[in-house]
């Protein structure tokens, strides 16, 4: 789900008195609304900081290394980044900050029961 905001032009009905089909509209008042728009298939959300540089994301790979992926964001949306491309489904992501990462580094996984000093898992 998303927020949306909706301009709709005389929302009252006050210039167009022909058209008594339409209830007003009162500010605040909640209404079903469909619009057309461009569906997307395979995308990933996921933390806004797992999202690093703002253009690549950190995978372990099944070897327990680290690697950095770029990414095609589509959208950041407060604390999540919506993900098109550069990550798979079952992919290991990185939540942790690690200071002097570099690709192909050797990691330790912990296991989900575990959490870092944050109270958080090392992966999502």
């Amino acid at each position: 789900m998303m927020k949306l905001v909706v301009l709709i032009k005389d929302p009252y009905g006050l210039k167009d008195e022909s058209d008594t089909s339409r209830p007003s509209l009162a500010e605040g008042t909640f209404v079903k609304l469909r619009f057309m728009g461009r569906e997307f298939d395979n995308v990933f959300v996921i933390p806004r900081t797992a999202f690093r540089d703002n253009s690549s994301v950190w995978v372990i790979g099944n070897d327990n290394k680290l690697y950095i992926r770029k990414t095609v964001p589509l959208r950041i949306e407060g604390d999540k980044v919506i993900i098109s491309e550069g990550i798979s489904e079952g992919d290991r992501i990185v939540l942790t900050n690690i200071s002097g990462a570099a690709d192909g580094m050797r990691l330790r996984v912990m296991e989900n029961s575990e959490k870092d000093s944050r109270g958080q898992g090392a992966v999502y």
